[in-house]
């Protein structure tokens, strides 16, 4: 954080290790008690999106954020996508559209989450959960949830409106401008399993948060490290094709959830 400016907000809304912008920006909102595309004219960046903003930020976002809210533009940066674009995430810079990734498979635009993480720190979104190379939590040892269990819908880390009345933390599907939250699940009790200890799902995501996704990696080691565990991945998901029969539970399992969701 900057010296206090005369530009900068009177109140002071840190943002939690690891969070999203879009999180953040959503905390600051509820704290000021108005929603987030008002907080943002406010600062000085009316029509300013902030899905389009945790991806990557314009230079006068950066700038603008800095300025008003006191957070350096390096820490901003930080709680976008931008530090893993080429990496595990690629990102159309004109459009701000993420498209597919260079090393494993479009998840989408949406965020997973851990429901042990998102009670723990009140409802902050975590910037990571937005990779595809991400699917467990480490801290807590479970898979990571893609999809509201009341719903069905993906997660939204902010709504159309303002939220202040609305418990931290709630799925928050169908927040327009004319609607009330339709949800309202609390997305911390969502139950998920434990994964058994020594968990091959939970080593494997132990070592790509290592060499891949770990803050000061150099770029091009990174991303020949996803090229190799990419190529592995799909090799062994093409074994499984021709020899199913003799695959573990795991696979049989996940492919009767598909059937079910098709």
């Amino acid at each position: 954080m900057t010296e206090w400016t005369d530009e900068r907000i009177p109140l002071w809304v840190p943002p939690v290790e690891g969070e999203a912008l879009d999180s953040w920006l959503a905390a600051y909102s509820r704290r000021l008690r108005t929603d987030v595309s008002q907080f943002l004219s406010f600062v000085g960046l009316h029509g300013a999106r902030p899905n389009h903003m945790v991806r990557c930020l314009t230079e006068r976002e950066r700038q603008v954020l800095s300025e008003r809210t006191g957070l350096a533009p390096e820490g901003l940066t930080a709680m976008t996508l931008e530090p893993w674009d080429g990496v595990a995430v690629t990102i159309d810079r004109p459009t701000r559209r993420l498209i597919r990734p260079p090393n494993w498979r479009h998840t989408g635009n949406t965020t997973r989450w851990c429901p042990g993480c998102l009670g723990e720190s009140a409802g902050r979104w975590q910037i990571s959960w937005r990779l595809p190379w991400s699917f467990a939590c480490t801290r807590h040892g479970t898979l990571l949830l893609d999809r509201c269990p009341e719903c069905g819908q993906p997660p939204m880390v902010h709504g159309r409106r303002s939220l202040r009345d609305t418990p931290l933390g709630v799925c928050v599907y169908g927040t327009g401008s004319a609607h009330a939250v339709r949800c309202g699940f609390l997305l911390p009790h969502a139950a998920t399993p434990l994964l058994p200890k020594g968990s091959l799902v939970m080593k494997a995501q132990e070592e790509i948060n290592s060499e891949i996704l770990r803050a000061g990696i150099p770029r091009e080691v990174a991303a020949q490290r996803g090229r190799e565990l990419a190529m592995l991945a799909h090799s062994a998901l093409l074994s499984l094709r021709s020899s199913l029969d003799s695959a573990p539970a795991v696979p049989h399992s996940t492919r009767r959830v598909r059937r079910r969701l098709a």
